[in-house]
Formats: structure tokens, C-alpha cells, sequence
């Protein structure tokens, strides 16, 4: 695989990763779905108190990173 996008991330107070690229999450579920061999995705874990990092308004309909 090429240069795989990264996903950012938060720890949320529940110790859960939460993502602000839901998008691209989905587009890796679904390929890895499809056979794709993928064995890692590339994420950025940021701080949720980081007001630039997006998360205020996504943390109502965030997907979860199992």
C-alpha cells in the first residue's frame, strides 16, 4: 500500500478512541471488508482540550475505533 491518510483521534474520558475523520475510518472498514491487507492505519492521537483539533462539534456523532 501507498501513503495511507491519517486518522485523528481522541482518548476520550471513557478511555475510548474516538475519531474526527469518520469518513476515512469508513473507507478503511469497508476496504479491509473487501479484502484489502491492511494490518495498520495510520492515526494522530490528539488532546481533546485542542481547540484547532476539530472535535467540539463531532463528539455528538463520532464513531467509535475498536
Amino acid at each position: 500500500m501507498g501513503n495511507l491518510p491519517i486518522i485523528r483521534v481522541i482518548l476520550d474520558k471513557n478511555n475510548q478512541f474516538i475519531s474526527a475523520n469518520n469518513r476515512r475510518l469508513y473507507c478503511y472498514q469497508q476496504a479491509i471488508q473487501k479484502g484489502a491487507k491492511i494490518s495498520n492505519v495510520p492515526i494522530r492521537i490528539v488532546r481533546e482540550i485542542d481547540k484547532k483539533a476539530g472535535f467540539n462539534w463531532k463528539r455528538e456523532n463520532s464513531l467509535k475505533v475498536v
